[in-house]
């Protein structure tokens, strides 16, 4: 597992520079891409012959495309490996068909770009609509067969944020999903991210249904902080929303609830504090700030953005 997930992080870095540093393809980190798709595909082969449950290895699995989706030639170096280690260890296993469907939504993606629609080439719009009609086409035969599947009401959300037919459809592959994994993270994770402003929803829209997983009350899967991922999407475009007390009042008590369930939290502990930083409340920004000290989650704010918010709120 540990060679997996190395090889798998070492493909998403050179996938992710592949595509932002435009390197020369002819150095040999570059040219290592089909030694490391190789090594990921001899660990996934160990996976699949422990015969774990199909729902972690569609998980393992979709995680090393998603990440990789900057890079079409690693997708298909991927996919190539997946397909040939179930056909060699278990070809009837419709996590097969899933992934299948799950490559060419990133392939689509891949395709399209990860920039704003109005950046997308007419090429680019041309193979991002035909590669998300043949994951369409592999995804919803196989619920027939298999309805119990997580990955395929998953994979279908995401088809359903490319394809755009309407907030109906995707709610009915969330209910398909939830009525069979309730508990599921990602599947609420998929519908506020079509919520979202910037694809076919409202900051309204996100904080109702942020609120409705805050009922749940299940903390251990991390449900009620759907709202906090949400609002830290919205925030990347729009910190005013922090200023709102509609917004900031379910949002502090959700990081509070979560943060005496799980104090050690630094990913959610780091956000509150810069939330509430943006949203004018520096005394709660500096109550964060001091428990987390120097032990902050660097993925959220750089060193320098930290001292200067420590700086200011008196934090330090």
């Amino acid at each position: 597992m540990f060679k997996l997930l190395a090889c798998r992080a070492t493909l998403t870095n050179l996938a992710y520079f592949l595509c932002n540093e435009k390197p020369d393809l002819q150095v040999p980190s570059m040219q290592s891409r089909p030694h490391f798709a190789e090594a990921w595909g001899m660990g996934f082969r160990e996976m699949l012959k422990l015969k774990l449950p199909h729902d972690y290895l569609y998980l393992l699995a979709n995680e090393a495309l998603h990440s990789t989706e900057f890079s079409g030639h690693t997708l298909e170096l991927l996919i190539y490996e997946m397909d040939n280690a179930f056909n060699e260890i278990d070809p009837a296993n419709p996590v097969k068909l899933e992934l299948d469907g799950d490559f060419f939504t990133s392939y689509a993606w891949n395709a399209r770009g990860m920039s704003w629609s109005d950046t997308v080439s007419a090429d680019g719009w041309s193979k991002f609509s035909d590669r998300l009609a043949r994951a369409q086409a592999i995804l919803e035969p196989l619920y027939d067969e298999h309805p119990d599947e997580l990955g395929t009401c998953l994979a279908m959300m995401t088809v359903e944020l490319g394809q755009g037919q309407g907030r109906d459809r995707l709610e009915k592959w969330f209910q398909r999903g939830i009525k069979t994994h309730p508990d599921d993270f990602d599947l609420y994770s998929s519908k506020q991210w079509y919520l979202q402003p910037r694809w076919y929803g409202s900051v309204e829209d996100v904080l109702a249904f942020g609120q409705e997983c805050i009922k749940s009350g299940n903390w251990s899967t991390k449900i009620p902080m759907i709202l906090p991922v949400a609002m830290i999407r919205v925030g990347e475009h729009d910190t005013s929303v922090f200023a709102r007390p509609d917004i900031w009042v379910p949002l502090e008590k959700a990081y509070r609830d979560y943060l005496e369930h799980y104090p050690k939290a630094v990913y959610f502990r780091t956000n509150f504090a810069r939330q509430a930083y943006a949203g004018g409340y520096k005394d709660v920004a500096c109550e964060q700030m001091k428990i987390l000290g120097d032990d902050w989650d660097i993925t959220v704010m750089t060193p320098a953005e930290y001292r200067a918010m420590a700086a200011d709120v008196g934090a330090k």
